[in-house]
């Protein structure tokens, strides 16, 4: 039951950008696993989160801009996310190519370099493709939240 609430109160969110009202109270009473991970972050920069919870995600699934984000308690900072995730050095060992755009295509398509390095490091770890874009229904990380 619990899971069917915080499903229907993360699409609103995700449509609106807002928690609805009911949802305020529900989350705080509950604790939910998306305000558990937000309160983790509650004292990191944005940078230092955004490495943290990208280095969780395991091989083979991926996470849109959006979606960490939301994670790491910063529900209207998908930009800074993608900004956080460029300014890695090029030897980092955080899996940047995990995180990509949350219709499912790659956002460094004009990147000569870094978008087919980005292509060809998802195929390397078997994720799910569906024309250019990779399919988000078998290949986005539940993270256990929605």
């Amino acid at each position: 039951m619990r899971n069917i609430f915080l499903k229907s109160m993360a699409k609103i969110f995700i449509k609106t950008k807002r928690w609805p009202t009911v949802a305020r109270y529900a989350t705080k009473a509950v604790e939910p696993l998306h305000y558990l991970y937000m309160k983790s972050f509650h004292n990191m920069d944005l940078k230092s989160a955004v490495c943290v919870l990208v280095s969780q995600i395991p091989k083979g699934k991926v996470l849109g801009y959006g979606h960490v984000a939301i994670l790491i308690g910063r529900p209207n900072h998908a930009r800074h996310v993608g900004f956080a995730l460029s300014a890695l050095p090029s030897n980092t060992t955080i899996p940047w190519w995990r995180v990509i755009r949350s219709d499912g295509s790659i956002a460094l398509q004009g990147d000569i370099i870094r978008g087919p390095l980005q292509i060809r490091k998802l195929r390397a770890e078997k994720v799910v493709f569906k024309g250019n874009k990779v399919d988000m229904n078998k290949s986005k990380w539940d993270a256990q939240i929605w």
